[in-house]
């Protein structure tokens, strides 16, 4: 006895149909925040690549300084001291640069993974000081 039962009924739709639909916007919005945040990332390492450059500008023009005083020189400590500040701004910008690209490299959306725990406190706040630092050096000689 062959017994088969058809229905021609519509298919109803199911809760899970209705997730799908959810899981493309998700998608779409995963896209955009995902863009936000490399646009933000992009814009911090064109930021570090301008305070690099203008940090090693400045370093090396005092280190031209520094070598072209005479040995004996009383400027020499105040012109080391310089040298050592702008060396030290140099470094962490050059820090915060590899470090947010590590960051990124590492698919950290601001995890510990790619960060260097050297002891030089927050990166951001460094370089922003060294910034203003500079700009008032710049201003009063």
């Amino acid at each position: 006895m062959n017994t088969h039962v058809q229905f021609n009924a519509p298919y109803p739709k199911h809760a899970e149909d209705e997730d799908e639909e959810d899981v493309g916007d998700a998608g779409v919005d995963d896209v955009a925040n995902t863009q936000k945040v490399l646009t933000a990332k992009l814009e911090d390492l064109r930021t570090c690549h301008d305070l690099i450059l203008k940090h090693g500008t400045a370093l090396h023009k005092s280190l031209g300084e520094l070598e072209a005083l005479e040995p004996g020189s009383h400027d020499l400590t105040a012109k080391t001291k310089t040298v050592n500040e702008r060396a030290t701004l140099f470094r962490i910008s050059s820090n915060a640069m590899i470090n947010s690209g590590q960051e990124e490299g590492a698919g950290g959306e601001g995890g510990k993974e790619g960060r260097s725990d050297d002891g030089e406190g927050d990166k951001k706040t460094g370089v922003g000081r060294g910034v203003w630092d500079d700009k008032e050096s710049d201003e009063r000689g």
